[in-house]
């Protein structure tokens, strides 16, 4: 077969932050031996508003990179988007592919915020809100109309910070450790290298540590807050089980319309050996699981970048770790 390549390859197409605002920034990489000059547009599927394009001139094998103004697609921070960039030569020659981002910049603290404060004493964080029958990810037939939830983030050098604030007027949980998900809890699915291709050796140890991956619930258990780490992406650096609190601070109020869950989360319990750096984008998704009856077979469940039940890393969203004051 006769594999033919676009004369500019795009790559590395991702949300970034600048000023709070948000945009999409795209490689371009000429793969021919002549000078390549290309309109490239980008458009936000199945959102109203501009199409952003810019003009990409490049020397025989050199990249460039570009940023797409996003804002006036105004897009929310809870959905996930196809980025569609369209490419076309000066010679004629058109190429369109699709990419999946989600805009969700998390801020940096000086201060890190109090586990057992109200969602809106963290009131200077962006919020994510999840609700509705299209973000049911799970039990289609339990879902209420009323589970909801509403997300904030923050990061400092030590700890990744979470606060979930969730709607739901019945509170069913009577299991502790790994089968917490069997009732209202969060689970949390973690991804630090979400720019690393997962290989495949034929060595499942090695196949399953080349991506730092890992899922973690927080739950209001008859004991107390839990949170256990059921999945990992190693046994020996972040084994499953019962994390302290050392290992994940938590916090679960339960309030007359739901639960209320914070949580902070060292670097170093999700596989760092050192602090990230302002820019740096970590793969996320959420679950929020929901038992509305006693006797019901499954949770239903509503997703945060989560179209399935699934730990497939490459269909998680991304937090976008934004520089201090930015």
């Amino acid at each position: 077969m006769l594999d033919v390549k676009a004369p500019v390859e795009v790559s590395e197409v991702v949300p970034v932050f600048r000023s709070g605002a948000p945009y999409v920034s795209a490689t371009f990489t000429n793969q021919t031996p002549l000078p390549q000059s290309v309109t490239a547009e980008l458009r936000l599927v199945g959102s109203p508003g501009d199409r952003p394009s810019a003009r990409v001139n490049l020397p025989p094998g050199v990249s460039a990179v570009k940023l797409f103004d996003c804002a006036p697609f105004a897009p929310t921070g809870g959905d996930k988007y196809v980025a569609r960039i369209k490419t076309t030569t000066a010679g004629g020659y058109t190429t369109s592919s699709d990419y999946s981002v989600t805009f969700a910049p998390v801020s940096f603290v000086t201060v890190p915020p109090a586990l057992d404060a109200p969602l809106d004493s963290w009131s200077a964080l962006p919020a994510i809100t999840v609700a509705g029958r299209s973000h049911v990810i799970r039990s289609t037939d339990y879902y209420n109309g009323k589970l909801a939830v509403s997300a904030k983030f923050a990061w400092d050098s030590t700890n990744l910070y979470v606060a979930f604030d969730v709607t739901d007027p019945v509170y069913i949980q009577t299991h502790t450790g790994w089968e917490t998900w069997k009732g209202d809890c969060i689970q949390l699915e973690f991804n630090l290298d979400p720019d690393r291709k997962a290989e495949t050796t034929g060595n499942l140890v090695i196949d399953a540590g080349m991506v730092r991956t890992s899922e973690i619930d927080i739950a209001l258990t008859a004991t107390g807050p839990e949170a256990y780490r059921t999945h990992s992406y190693s046994a020996s650096q972040a084994p499953e089980g019962q994390l302290t609190q050392e290992q994940l601070r938590l916090k679960v109020m339960q309030t007359a319309s739901g639960l209320q869950y914070r949580a902070a989360i060292p670097w170093k319990t999700l596989g760092a050996n050192k602090a990230p750096v302002s820019g740096q984008r970590i793969g996320f998704s959420a679950f929020i699981n929901d038992m509305n009856q006693p006797g019901q077979l499954d949770p239903t469940a509503i997703g945060l970048y989560a179209e399935a039940v699934s730990r497939d890393s490459s269909k998680f969203g991304t937090l976008v770790l934004l520089a201090s004051g930015k």
